[in-house]
């Protein structure tokens, strides 16, 4: 039932289809149900409520002995072929036999001689009925007496179990070799498309057909009045997206996808995204610009789908004052749809390419798109020797004088994203910004770009190859060797991104280690003689501190203030890093401590013998 329910939540089509993998490994399960306890103690557990959520007829199998063969067989046919499942047990278990003894009504039976052959027989027959039908489930057997251990101690004991168990929990590439929510980005895709071939459409259709409506009619017939009406409306709400398609496009698709995310993933504590968004791990799964999984996991998808992601409300909030405010405009004063696809285009893969490049972490890049198109209109309002205001239009919703000049609105985003948006890194900003106001102009040749003052113009069509000529052959050659080359040393691993972000959650946070946990300890007063039974010590005798390394993973907006707190105020001290890397390979124990509504995990690792520790 759990596998059912992650399945469902995770898996949902609604949200692209398998987008995580789901390895089920059971260790020692008591699960067969006798019919003694199917008719006198499974009902008091009320179970059809659950069976419910998981689509399961209970009402048809809930006093059939083979109960627990047929919940099994159905959950797995829900799943996904893909997920492992493992099922470990030993051929005499004595707890799972005490168990079906008192399940059948014979607990005041001293023998368990049949029980045991009787406990066998049904789990082997079980097992054999399941693998039989579904090939992604295998079992390891261990010949003898024993239970689980809830840590798989006894199975690590075996020949061959450590290889068995790294087959079902394998990492595999999901949604479509992406790691990405990737069908609910070929949704989107389809849904843009379709406005941008609306809008076209209805634009041609406007400028070539003149079509005229009967006053008389209109006049005597209410339902004809009414379908002209919603006609009218939404031929002129096209016609007005025909002047800026790609802009229109782009904005539902991120709304579509900002929305989605938020519906699926819910919004992470603000210490941990201050923008007020999601996780780091949910960030990913829909798309993150992440270098390390792009250079080692190959998901150079994510060079795309960061462009269409925010980070938060409040960076969805800067993003959208930005289009409706300016980044419509300067389509709709270009007058040229596919030299702006193209200028939106060259921005996106550029500065993601470039952080990609030279950064570790994760970062998305809507903002970064739209404040390079505000730095690509500022410097054409430089470079602009016409003036001329146009008056409203049937493609304008307002006034407009030339390109937009919002440069005080640009800086003070982009500082606002670089000290309060770790999810929107300061590289990928300032490329785009640097590729709106520098690369852009070097690829178009600007003269040949229509007149202004020419109204008439305003409303011509423009050609395909009219748009080829005003796009420069060599620079646009050069630039794309450029992103090319930095894509060829990504391809082959010129620069080695941090393995450690290969969890995406590690992408949230800054890792922290501290050598002093004895000082730790001693200066709180936690060891004491009271204490000591609350250690949790392995083995006999006490912890050897000065062996032990603690690791904290704090978020980036509190990094740097933890980082001089600690070493300035108090009596141990904490550097970036993680215990491993430091000679402590040893995991032990984590514990996690509550403050207010906060919660911070501690891992704490034990010295290699053979290692002598520091750096």
């Amino acid at each position: 039932m759990v596998y059912d329910l992650l399945n469902k939540h995770y898996n949902n089509i609604v949200l692209g289809g398998r987008s995580v993998q789901i390895s089920v490994l059971a260790d020692s399960p008591v699960y067969l149900t006798p019919e003694y306890f199917l008719q006198n103690g499974y009902p008091s557990w009320e179970p059809g409520q659950y069976m419910k959520r998981v689509g399961f007829n209970f009402d048809k199998h809930q006093y059939d002995t083979e109960y627990p063969t047929i919940l099994w067989d159905h959950v797995l046919r829900r799943g996904s072929n893909s997920d492992q499942w493992g099922f470990v047990t030993h051929t005499y278990d004595e707890e799972a036999i005490m168990q079906l003894k008192y399940m059948s009504g014979n607990g005041d039976n001293d023998d368990d001689g049949d029980e045991s052959s009787q406990w066998w027989n049904l789990l082997n027959a079980s097992l054999t009925t399941i693998q039989k039908k579904h090939r992604n489930v295998d079992t390891f057997i261990e010949d003898g007496d024993g239970h689980c251990s809830f840590g798989l101690y006894y199975g690590f004991q075996e020949d061959g179990f450590e290889e068995w168990a790294e087959s079902i929990f394998r990492e595999q590439n999901v949604s479509g070799d992406s790691g990405v929510r990737a069908g609910l980005l070929y949704m989107i895709a389809l849904l843009c498309g379709g406005i941008v071939v609306a809008g076209v459409i209805r634009a041609k259709k406007s400028q070539s057909d003149s079509v005229k409506v009967d006053d008389s009619n209109l006049l005597s017939d209410d339902n004809v009045e009414m379908k002209s009406y919603w006609k009218s409306a939404i031929s002129s709400a096209l016609l007005r997206l025909a002047s800026f398609p790609i802009t229109a496009s782009y904005f539902v698709a991120v709304n579509f996808y900002f929305f989605s995310m938020l519906i699926s993933s819910g919004f992470a504590h603000p210490i941990d995204n201050p923008s007020l968004g999601p996780n780091a791990s949910e960030l990913s799964a829909f798309g993150i610009n992440n270098p390390t999984l792009i250079v080692y996991e190959r998901q150079f998808i994510r060079l795309l789908t960061s462009n269409f992601l925010c980070s938060g409300v409040l960076t969805y909030l800067i993003f959208t004052f930005c289009v409706v405010k300016y980044t419509w405009k300067i389509e709709a004063h270009l007058n040229n749809h596919a030299l702006f696809a193209f200028a939106m285009v060259t921005i996106m893969i550029g500065s993601n390419l470039i952080y990609a490049a030279f950064l570790d972490g994760a970062s998305c890049a809507s903002l970064s798109t739209v404040l390079g198109a505000n730095a690509f209109s500022i410097y054409r309002s430089f470079k602009s020797s016409e003036t001329v205001e146009f008056q409203e239009t049937e493609w304008s919703m307002e006034q407009t004088n030339g390109f937009p000049r919002p440069w005080k609105t640009t800086i003070t985003f982009f500082v606002l994203a670089c000290i309060l948006f770790p999810f929107n890194s300061w590289l990928i900003l300032l490329s785009a910004i640097f590729i709106g106001s520098a690369v852009l102009p070097f690829l178009v040749d600007w003269r040949n770009v229509r007149s202004e003052n020419d109204k008439e113009q305003i409303v011509q069509e423009e050609t395909l190859e009219t748009t080829k000529q005003r796009i420069r052959s060599m620079p646009c050659a050069i630039v794309g060797s450029i992103y090319f080359l930095i894509l060829l040393l990504m391809l082959v691993k010129a620069r080695k991104p941090n393995e450690v972000y290969k969890a995406p959650f590690v992408t949230g946070c800054q890792l922290m280690y501290t050598s002093d946990v004895g000082i730790i300890l001693s200066s709180s007063g936690y060891v004491n003689e009271n204490n000591r039974e609350r250690l949790r010590l392995l083995g006999n005798g006490d912890w050897d501190y000065d062996s032990m390394c603690a690791q904290i993973c704090v978020p980036h907006v509190a990094a740097r203030p933890v980082l001089g707190f600690v070493n300035n105020r108090l009596p141990f001290s904490v550097e970036s890093g993680t215990c491993e890397e430091n000679g402590y390979s040893d995991f032990i124990i984590e514990k996690t401590f509550n403050a207010a509504t906060y919660s911070l995990d501690v891992d704490v690792y034990l010295q290699d013998d053979d290692d002598d520790g520091g750096e």
